[in-house]
Order: structure tokens, then sequence, then C-alpha cells
């Protein structure tokens, strides 16, 4: 199975669900790795773009395994103990089955926060977070400065790979092999040193579904990925519209400083587009919303922070939320096109998605309006 095209008329015809978890060891990576498998009894994966973890689990398994529920899932004392809370990952995946083949999407590596059981030998109802949490929770002992010579890979790979000793780390546009251009101090929040230096070159770190922590330019993809429509074949369950402030702004700042000197760089990008209630000087006014960071040096490097923040959930104040089919390919920043039963569309991001974990329960979603955005970088003295 390959193309959006082959798996949308999948999706809109008769096919199988398929849903797997397995408690894994070791953080392993990949969309097909060895580990436990559970048996599901229900829960879901819960992704959002607007969180430092991105991702979240919770789940209902069954509290024994192999022949005759022998073994019981319910972890012992030991650190290699399966759906451990101290150390313990869940693996999830979905996918689909069609005479013609099958096709799965990893949704994520998931940390075990919290197992709970209400009788022995009864269902383990857990939660989790992807490996973002262990990055946030990890705070230094004492402040780590990097020199002016130091990569962003270095960076990352010194920060990340005490935690997650064998971690991928992939850069988009290149941006790993970037020296740094000043000396940075990690005082104590790791996760708030990497999504700065990140921010600094337009991009955001994420874990993916095959965990590895990609540090991607924001999407800013020009057609949507997948639309969701109502009426006969349609995919749309039930949908609500809001409108809201929250969020929204006519112009990115964004503020750094230049290396050798006190005197800052700073960009702005702008909202100019005239069908947009949030544009610059619009109905709602001159609303700006600033970044500062030390690692913005120069002013292209203030402008693509700016470019890039103004496509990330900037935009006009109109969101849906929408329940549809699963289609689990979907991510956080996709572009989709949401049609009503009267024909008419709007194009919107996908902020956040909860991706059910059984057959019978449907996908939610929440999205920002994303319509076309001119972006015009300056130098503000």
């Amino acid at each position: 199975m390959s193309g959006p095209a082959v798996l949308d008329a999948v999706l809109r015809g008769s096919h199988t669900a398929l849903i797997e978890a397995r408690a894994v060891t070791g953080h392993p990576t990949g969309a097909n790795p060895p580990g436990t498998a559970l048996d599901i009894i229900d829960g879901d994966v819960e992704l959002d773009a607007t969180a430092a973890v991105h991702g979240t689990l919770r789940l209902t398994v069954s509290g024994t395994a192999g022949g005759g529920g022998a073994r019981t899932h319910w972890p012992g004392a030991g650190t290699d103990s399966l759906l451990s809370p101290w150390g313990g990952e869940v693996f999830v995946r979905r996918g689909l089955r069609t005479p013609s083949g099958t096709w799965w999407s990893p949704l994520g590596y998931y940390r075990i926060d919290t197992v709970e059981q209400t009788r022995r030998r009864g269902q383990i109802a857990l939660t989790g977070s992807d490996r973002m949490a262990t990055v946030r929770d990890s705070t230094l002992i004492a402040p780590r400065q990097y020199g002016p010579q130091v990569t962003l890979a270095e960076v990352f790979a010194d920060l990340i790979g005490e935690l997650i000793p064998d971690a991928l780390i992939r850069f988009d546009s290149g941006t790993g092999a970037a020296p740094l251009g000043r000396a940075i101090v990690c005082e104590d929040d790791r996760y708030a040193t990497l999504a700065q230096l990140a921010a600094a070159h337009g991009q955001i770190p994420w874990w993916d579904g095959e965990g590895v922590l990609r540090v991607r330019d924001i999407p800013d993809a020009p057609e949507p990925v997948w639309t969701v429509d109502a009426g006969p074949g349609g995919v749309l369950v039930e949908t609500r519209r809001r409108l809201t402030r929250a969020g929204a702004a006519g112009a990115v700042v964004a503020r750094g400083e230049t290396a050798g000197t006190s005197e800052p760089v700073q960009a702005v990008a702008y909202d100019t587009d005239p069908a947009s209630p949030a544009r610059w000087g619009g109905p709602m006014g001159m609303v700006p919303f600033v970044f500062e960071s030390a690692a913005i040096l120069t002013v292209d490097q203030a402008a693509r922070a700016a470019a890039a923040m103004l496509r990330r959930g900037r935009g006009r104040p109109s969101a849906i939320d929408f329940g549809s089919i699963v289609h689990p390919g979907l991510r956080p920043w996709d572009r989709v096109r949401v049609t009503g039963a009267n024909g008419g569309f709007e194009v919107h991001q996908l902020e956040r998605l909860t991706v059910p974990l059984t057959i019978d329960a449907a996908m939610s979603a929440s999205t920002r309006d994303q319509t076309a955005l001119t972006t015009a970088p300056e130098v503000l003295a």
C-alpha cells in the first residue's frame, strides 16, 4: 500500500483495523520493535502540538499473559520488570488490513508514569508520556556551558545522550552542523535549552512514532494531506466550531543578540493576509507575539524564527473540533480540509489528535484555521 490517495480510498472503504501495544525495554527505535504483546482493552494516544511533551498514552490491558493467564503483568521490584514506572516503556502502533495488503503507522514509545490495578490479576490501567517527559524532568544539578564552536547536534547529543545513550537524533535543513556562534549556558532545564536552540532556527524538537528525536522545520505544506468530509462516503462523524482570540497574533517578533556586542538583533514577521482578522492593523488591532533567545545571532536567523512561529499556530482566530474515522497516519501540524454538508470547506492545521486504541471509537481532533499568510521580516532599530 502506498500513496495518500490509495490510503484515503482504503479508509473510506472496507478494511480491518489493526492495533498493537508492546512492553519494551532498553529504549529501542523503529516501527516494529521486539517486545511483549499486551492485550488491549481500552485506551488512546493524544498528540498535542502545543505541549512540550507531544504524546501521552492512556491504556488498559489484561493483567495476565501466557497460557491460562499463568504470568501476571503486574511489575515486580526489579528495574527490568514489564510495565514498571521506573524505566518501562510501551510501544503503540495502529494500522489497517485490506485484501491488497497491510499498513502500519507507529504512534510512539511511552514511558510508563502510573500503573493501577483494582484486584490481583485484574485489568491494569496505565498512563504514559513520550520520551520528552524524561528530558523535561531530568534537570541539571549544575550549569553546563557550550562554547561558540560547539554545534547544535553536539549540544543535543550531550543533553539527550546521557539520558538515552543510543538515541537517534535527526535535524531538518542541516541545522545540526551549525555552530552556536556564542557561548550558551544550560542552567538546569534541558528541555528549555534545547527548545530555545531549535526555535532560533525556526524548528521544533519532538519524538516521532519510531522513537527518533526530530528537530524539524515547522511544516508549511501548501496542500491539505486529508479531506474530512460529511455526507455519503464521508469520514466526518461530528464537528464543532469555535472562535477565539487566544493565541492569535498579527506579528511575531524574534529577538536575540549579535556575537561580540550587546546590540540586539530583531526581525518581525507580519500577518498581511487581507482576509485574516488577526492581520497587523486589522480588526483585532496590532497584537504581537515576542520570542527572545540568546541563540539568535543574526537578522537572517531572527527572520526565519519569526516566520516559522507565525506559521506555528498563528492565523485566523477560528478553530474546529471534529470526530472522524481513524486515520492513524495524521500528526499535529498536518493540514486538513474540513468540509460541511453544504459543500463549503476550510483548511485548518491540526493542533491536537486523540487516536483511539479500540476499533469502535472515533478519532477526535482540534484545529486552528491556517489560511495563507504573507510574512514580511524586517529589521527594527
